[in-house]
Formats: C-alpha cells, sequence, structure tokens
C-alpha cells in the first residue's frame, strides 16, 4: 500500500471510529442493529448465508456482535471485525452472556487493515459496512481470505436508487462524513473480482 493511501486510510478510519463510538454512546446500535435482524431483507439474508454449522465464517464491520452470535448459535467459527472499540467491547459482552464466547474471536481492526491468511473463511458476511469502508482495498482483502468457492454476502445502500439518493441528501446526519452509497462502478469491480480466478 502506497503512503498517501494509508495516511488517508488513518484519517477515515479516526473519523469512522469516532462517528460509530459516539453513536453507540446514543443508544443507536441497541436500538437499530440489534432489532434489525428481524426485518424482511434480513431474513432474506440468512436464507441466503444458509446452513453454517461447522464454517468459518468473518463477520465485517460485527458492531454489538448480533449477527455473530446468531452464526455462532448455529454451528460457526466466527471471527468479527469492527472499528469501533466501545462496539467490540460491547460484543465480547454479549457473547459472554448468550455462551457463545469460545465460538467468537471479537477484533477491533478495520478490514482495511486486516492480514488474514487466503483461503481462510468459508463465508464473508457484513450488513451495511462495505459503504463506510474504502471499498476497493476492502473488497480485496476479502477476496483473498475467501476459500475457494466461498461466498461473500453483504448487505449494502445503493448510489443508483433514486429514492435512497435524495433520502440520504436529506438526512446527512444520520450517517458518517466518510461514507458513500455503492456505485455502478463498485458492482463492476465487485464482478471483475469475483471472476478473476483465484
Amino acid at each position: 500500500m502506497n503512503k498517501n493511501l494509508v495516511k488517508n486510510l488513518a484519517a477515515r478510519h479516526a473519523i469512522e471510529e469516532t462517528y460509530h463510538d459516539e453513536q453507540f454512546r446514543k443508544g443507536s446500535f441497541k436500538a437499530g442493529h440489534s432489532s434489525s435482524g428481524e426485518m424482511n431483507y434480513y431474513k432474506f439474508f440468512y436464507e441466503l448465508i444458509g446452513n453454517v454449522h461447522g464454517l468459518t465464517v468473518l463477520d465485517v464491520g460485527c458492531g454489538n456482535g448480533w449477527l455473530s452470535i446468531k452464526l455462532a448459535k448455529s454451528g460457526a467459527s466466527v471471527y468479527g471485525i469492527d472499528i469501533s472499540g466501545e462496539l467490540i467491547e460491547a460484543a465480547k459482552r454479549n457473547a459472554i452472556n448468550t455462551k457463545t464466547d469460545l465460538a467468537i474471536e471479537f477484533k477491533r481492526i478495520p478490514i482495511e487493515d486486516t492480514e488474514f491468511e487466503d483461503n481462510l473463511f468459508d463465508i464473508i458476511i457484513g450488513s451495511a459496512i462495505l459503504h463506510h469502508t474504502d471499498i476497493k482495498v476492502s473488497l480485496q482483502k476479502i477476496f483473498n481470505s475467501l476459500k475457494t468457492g466461498g461466498r461473500a454476502l453483504f448487505i449494502e445502500p445503493l448510489n443508483e436508487n433514486p429514492a435512497l439518493k435524495l433520502w440520504r441528501m436529506l438526512t446527512p446526519k444520520r450517517r458518517s462524513p466518510t461514507e458513500r452509497a455503492l456505485r455502478k462502478d463498485d458492482l463492476d469491480y465487485i464482478t471483475r473480482l469475483s471472476t478473476k480466478p483465484k
């Protein structure tokens, strides 16, 4: 990684960590991310994830650990990462409280800074996280650490959606200063990356 990119990522990470720590202290994640798992699109997401028993899963942007815990209860070995130290501490407490802590390892680290070995994970998942990151760097990290034949599943806002674009313009305080919804060129990059031989 070149020095300018590292410097830009460090500045972005500081902004994102501060934002997510503040949101956690306000109670936004307790009210939102924990209950969002019952929404219809999450039910569809769970169906796509499927049976995880015996699989190794990476939960990117794991937040307070609600999805990691759900997967651990289903028999997965889970690694959860998040940029927010406060959310990671909450995730660890939640795992202990649900007796899933032996099946989950949580770590405060942005996806762009990870150094996972290649072909490590069967499934890599994330909920509204990629648009908070440097998408190309994140996707390369995800692709490298995914096993051949593995799957990456993410729920993300798309900038091509006119209604969502308008809503995001009208509600700037509901998001961090450095995030942006995915664009068509991001989707094209995902297609190129996913069809490239490992």
